[in-house]
């Protein structure tokens, strides 16, 4: 994904208690680093962001934190990527960065971690006085004070498109001037007030907890039934924060991460209607692949394995099951015969095989 937060606005602070405090004034044009970790500190950046413009990084090829001592006042129109390596982190001692009046930042493919002001106020993720623009994003775990533990805007515009706000620990997710939704955005409580088609109030998010989910960031994956799957009303994005493509099911998810959908066809061989996953390659001679979504199989009582049977109804004591999506699905590779992965619903591998669940990677 690219996840971009265009900020255009008299005064924005971004991750953590948010009052006025001193900045450093800087500007900005250049890139970080010469191609090592070593060379990408905060003098670098400060270096960098001297003249307007554009900011990259050239660090290392790996995910790489650049910690904070003091926060950046942003003092022209500033556009910073951090090509999906890159995160800032304040120490929980410092903000991130001050956007002056009537200026714009642009960040692209970068993490903002641990910002904090030294005085408490309201307002732990975003304060806006200006307009901020949240697309497909996911604000998850902030705090306030009082309240806006997600978003306290004052005064400004602040708009969301599909977009997820949840597990504020205290405040609530919004709260100052309502938000403008424009549409397909999830609130795990009431406080954001979204009333566009596709919007979601007081929805779980059944997010993940925030971990390895590939990429170079630490991301927060929508948990099989989450309702942010495949509700986003159109794919703002090509691509999620850790770069998978987008959509990967019916149409995009709302919030910062595509649930990845089965990499490997499903094989069906015409004789015996066993629902069978390659280990690689495609489906073999004499089998047809099979698309899961809206599919009904049957299910092995004893086994449960899958089993297609071209439109004919399942018979007893076989049950009945319709895949809206392949979450459920668990795939059993024999130790014996290697290649086959015979596919089952809801059911355990047996001992002579290893278990593998779709989705995987080739």
């Amino acid at each position: 994904m690219r996840r971009i937060w265009r900020i255009a606005i008299p005064v924005i602070m971004l991750c953590g208690f948010l009052p006025f405090a001193p900045a450093i004034p800087v500007q900005a044009v250049g890139t970080v680093g010469d191609g090592t970790a070593g060379n990408c500190t905060e003098g670098a950046l400060d270096a960098a962001l001297t003249g307007g413009g554009s900011v990259t990084f050239d660090c290392h090829p790996a995910d790489l934190p650049i910690f904070l001592t003091s926060e950046k006042m942003i003092s022209v129109d500033t556009q910073i990527d951090g090509g999906r390596l890159i995160t800032l982190d304040g120490q929980d001692a410092t903000r991130i960065f001050f956007v002056n009046t009537g200026l714009a930042l642009d960040l692209e493919n970068i993490t903002l971690s641990n910002g904090k002001s030294v005085i408490g106020f309201n307002g732990g993720g975003i304060y806006n006085n200006g307009t901020t623009t949240l697309t497909n994003s996911t604000l998850s775990g902030n705090t306030a004070n009082t309240f806006g533990g997600g978003i306290l805007n004052n005064g400004g515009t602040v708009m969301l498109a599909a977009t997820i706000i949840a597990n504020s620990t205290s405040g609530g997710n919004c709260a100052g001037t309502p938000v403008t939704s424009q549409g397909a955005n999830l609130s795990d409580d009431g406080s954001c007030n979204l009333n566009q088609p596709g919007d979601l109030n007081n929805t779980a998010d059944n997010l993940g907890p925030l971990a390895d989910n590939g990429g170079p960031t630490l991301t927060h994956l929508p948990q099989s039934g989450s309702a942010a799957i495949d509700a986003a009303l159109s794919c703002a994005t090509d691509t999620d924060q850790r770069g998978v493509s987008r959509p990967q099911g019916l149409a995009c998810d709302i919030g910062s991460v595509e649930v990845r959908q089965a990499t490997y066809p499903l094989c069906v061989p015409r004789t015996t209607g066993a629902v069978t996953s390659p280990l690689r390659g495609g489906c073999g001679d004499g089998t047809i692949a099979i698309e899961p979504y809206n599919q009904t199989f049957c299910i092995g009582t004893w086994t449960g394995r899958l089993l297609y049977l071209f439109g004919r109804p399942c018979d007893p004591p076989r049950l009945t099951h319709t895949m809206p999506d392949d979450g459920d699905l668990l795939t059993c590779v024999s130790l014996y015969t290697g290649p086959t992965r015979w596919v089952r619903s809801h059911a355990q591998c047996t001992v002579y095989e290893v278990g593998n669940t779709i989705p995987a990677a080739p």
